[in-house]
């Protein structure tokens, strides 16, 4: 990266990563992040403006106690290495951390100077079966109709794993929250199709119906569709196009 930035006659701005507690990138709190600053502090082409972590751990917790408590955890943890890096002479005026869930206590994030919260625009099953959001919250929602009801109680829509991914969450049964009908669950996914189980004595499902789904993990879906049809108080107003369409990589 530093010879990229020699090459452009600049010197790119980066964070380094530290560990959040996931487990999967970054380097370590404390010590090890400081001696990896020390060692490309001087490289001619990057300058350190920053400390970024992720606490993904913090999506198994069970209760908003230790939610906050991680979120916090996290914050700490940042705020104490960039402090070292500081009284090293390595100014690092961005500490970035957090997640939609940890969003929620942002005020108690002390140290914390931006927060990623990348679903917070739409929210999910996930933050819904934790507690933490309502069913109103939930901005992105996938209508689908009703193709076949093979037996009493079974039904089969048109969104399949194709649509909904195959994402499941610690808290909650099935592919998705059906807005109209919480306790169906759909319990199955072919690529075209979803499998519903429900109560016949309390559900009447019928061919052509139309269900609204909150999807299970919102982040993994708009970029299946072409675009999304933004509403306003029920009314379709707006169609937006999605430039990330397809492109995974």
């Amino acid at each position: 990266m530093s010879e990229v930035g020699e090459r452009l006659g600049r010197r790119i701005p980066l964070y380094i990563e530290v560990d959040g507690g996931i487990g999967r990138c970054g380097r370590q709190p404390g010590e090890d992040t400081l001696q990896f600053a020390q060692q490309i502090r001087n490289l001619p082409g990057i300058e350190i403006t920053g400390l970024l972590s992720y606490a993904g751990q913090i999506y198994s917790e069970e209760g908003r106690e230790e939610i906050r408590s991680t979120a916090r955890q996290e914050a700490a943890t940042l705020k104490n290495t960039a402090d070292l890096l500081r009284k090293a002479g390595i100014d690092v005026p961005v500490v970035s951390g957090g997640s939609s869930l940890s969003s929620k206590f942002a005020q108690e994030l002390e140290g914390v100077t931006e927060i990623r919260a990348g679903n917070y625009i739409f929210h999910d099953v996930g933050q819904l079966s934790m507690g933490m959001i309502t069913v109103d919250d939930c901005a992105l929602r996938v209508i689908t109709t009703v193709v076949s009801v093979p037996a009493p109680g079974r039904a089969i829509i048109d969104a399949g794993s194709k649509t909904l991914t195959t994402d499941t969450m610690p808290f909650s049964k099935g592919f998705g929250y059906i807005v109209e009908h919480p306790d169906i669950e759909i319990f199955k996914l072919n690529e075209e199709h979803g499998f519903l189980s429900y109560d016949p004595a309390s559900v009447s499902l019928h061919i052509g119906q139309h269900l609204t789904i909150i999807p299970n993990h919102a982040c993994v879906l708009p970029n299946l569709c072409d675009e999304i049809v933004g509403f306003r108080g029920g009314v379709p107003v707006e169609k937006i196009r999605i430039d990330a369409r397809g492109k995974n990589s």
